[in-house]
């Protein structure tokens, strides 16, 4: 959700309803004289590039917060608190904090999911250089799952306490066992961040580069995989609020836009992937060559000290 901070200091929830937000905007340029709507291209390309580190942060804390979430019952222990606090000075008031003129652009949203989803694909690249490592887990327990899977589960967990604390602020009641019943849930949900990192890594061919066309194809697949699993699990955690707690949280309320930023997302990937794979073929193609042709020299070298050895002795 995004904050408008007023210049005396208020702070007001911007509504993500296009009727409701319109009226927002006319209420705050009549009393602030600020108009929300007012954007510029550059001023878009900044919010764009300010966009991608706020959403690896937010990334990065929301993991504590879902493991902390977990074992606080109601979520108001200091260190939840804290956390929250945390989550809150980086959208508002750190140096990536977002204007809120842009918060609803197409642009911004997914400079956050590009930054969201950089720390999935690196740790699922770091697992998959572990699994070359005496002794690497195989399967599920492999690497290439499991260190992206340590992000997944805690930011699953995080993303059902956002709709925890929604429902509160609504006045819903929301008891300590369906609580932790619904972010036992959105841990499990959260898990299904991995399919898509799998299936790209999963693509890597060690033997040759893709074609263009079939780097294309790879593309497609990989953002409708990306796109398909990001729908998935925000219905799957808001079907989980609604079932255990919630009569009033919306469903599938932005499954469009989140197809979309995550297609891109995923395709984008997958074409950066192969990229570094094929070049990594071609490389070790070429040294593969290399080695060869200077076994081959090597060996006519023998032959040629050979050949002038046995001419200096009179045996030729």
């Amino acid at each position: 959700m995004s904050i408008y901070k007023a210049p005396d200091g208020s702070k007001y929830n911007i509504p993500s309803e296009p009727n409701e937000r319109a009226q927002f905007v006319v209420a705050v340029k009549e009393k602030y004289g600020e108009d929300l709507d007012q954007t510029t291209a550059l001023g878009q390309v900044g919010e764009f590039a300010k966009a991608i580190p706020r959403g690896a942060a937010g990334l990065a804390l929301d993991v504590p917060t879902g493991i902390v979430g977990l074992f606080d019952i109601g979520n108001d222990s200091n260190l939840y608190k804290g956390l929250e606090g945390l989550q809150d000075k980086l959208r508002e008031d750190s140096i990536l904090a977002g204007d809120p003129a842009y918060a609803d652009k197409f642009s911004t949203k997914l400079g956050e999911g590009i930054g969201s989803f950089g720390p999935f694909l690196g740790a699922g690249l770091v697992g998959r250089a572990l699994t070359k490592a005496p002794g690497a887990a195989k399967g599920i327990l492999s690497p290439t799952f499991t260190a992206p899977a340590a992000l997944a589960v805690p930011t699953g967990i995080a993303a059902q306490g956002d709709r925890l604390q929604m429902a509160r602020e609504m006045g819903e009641d929301v008891g300590g066992l369906a609580e932790t019943t619904a972010e036992l849930f959105g841990g499990v949900i959260g898990l299904t961040e991995v399919l898509p990192i799998a299936n790209i890594l999963g693509k890597v061919h060690k033997n040759a580069p893709l074609s263009a066309k079939e780097k294309l194809v790879s593309a497609l697949q990989s953002g409708a995989a990306e796109g398909g699993q990001e729908v998935a699990a925000s219905i799957l955690q808001d079907l989980t609020a609604r079932g255990l707690y919630s009569d009033e949280l919306p469903i599938g309320e932005s499954m469009f836009e989140e197809f979309t930023i995550g297609g891109i997302i995923g395709g984008a990937a997958d074409l950066v992937v192969s990229s570094m794979a094929g070049k990594k073929a071609v490389r070790d193609k070429q040294m593969e060559e290399e080695g060869l042709r200077a076994e081959e020299k090597k060996e006519q070298l023998i032959l040629a000290k050979k050949a002038e050895l046995a001419q200096e002795q009179g045996n030729t």
